[in-house]
């Protein structure tokens, strides 16, 4: 399970966050596209230090379509706090090859197989949505059927994450269609308690992913 910071602030946020953390969550995609650097190098301040190596830093589009601007802060904030994950929602080769000379591991987003098929091997983890209709973005979802699309993965290499809409209805369903992972980000936070619904995926996901995966390696 991999679970993806609300835009805005919430209550309690990094109680929650580090409470998920003890429990099990492997990755935290920490992304905040309103709050300046200063602002987030405190917010990462608030997780506990033995969790921020699973922290996954999104850098802004703002920085991305600034080319070399304000790159250079990001990368001093990954040294300062030693992280390993950064994630970048466009994949370019200049930001490719400045950010992977300095972190070891990229992540980035796709909306079909062919992208994920066709990535460089540089990006070793990528999600791939809408798997079904976005709950944090009203009327975002998809034509594809995700079981015949899925199909066709020929990057094996690459940690395939599903994203978009994700209840713990789903996770049965997930575990069996050829994703690797699953992400939460608006069933959980938009929830009256995102921890109750924390317990609820990683208990599906103990009884079905792990099942799943020790079938596949008979």
């Amino acid at each position: 399970m991999v679970i993806i910071t609300y835009p805005n602030d919430i209550k309690n946020e990094a109680s929650l966050i580090n409470t998920m953390f003890d429990k099990g969550l492997s990755l935290l995609h920490v992304r905040k596209p309103d709050m300046s650097i200063d602002q987030l190098f405190h917010w990462i301040e608030t997780i506990e230090t033995h969790h921020r190596k699973r922290l996954v830093i999104h850098i802004p589009k703002s920085v991305i379509n600034n080319k070399k601007g304000s790159y250079q802060q990001y990368i001093t904030l990954i040294n300062n706090f030693n992280l390993d994950y950064i994630h970048l929602s466009t994949v370019k080769d200049e930001f490719i090859n400045m950010f992977t000379s300095y972190i070891p591991k990229l992540s980035t987003s796709v909306h079909n197989i062919s992208e994920a098929n066709n990535l460089p091997t540089q990006v070793s983890r990528s999600f791939i949505s809408p798997i079904y209709p976005s709950i944090s973005k009203p009327g975002y979802q998809s034509s594809i059927d995700w079981t015949i699309e899925l199909r066709k993965r020929t990057n094996d290499q690459l940690i395939l994450i599903a994203l978009g809409g994700i209840q713990p209805q789903h996770i049965k369903t997930l575990a069996k269609i050829g994703v690797d992972d699953y992400a939460l980000l608006g069933s959980l936070w938009t929830s009256i308690n995102p921890i109750t619904t924390f317990d609820q995926c990683l208990s599906l996901e103990q009884k079905y992913w792990i099942n799943q995966r020790n079938t596949q390696q008979l």
